[in-house]
């Protein structure tokens, strides 16, 4: 149960970064899925 905390705290982080940088690139489900290794 751990790990799967960690792996919603890394894809929180990640939005976040996103957000603050004002990236206008797409975030979807699909583009963190193959970022982190889960397909996409």
């Amino acid at each position: 149960m751990y790990e799967w905390h960690k792996l919603i705290q890394i894809v929180v982080d990640e939005i976040d970064e996103r957000i603050k940088r004002y990236d206008d690139d797409a975030l979807t489900l699909q583009c963190l899925a193959g970022k982190y290794g889960y397909g996409g």
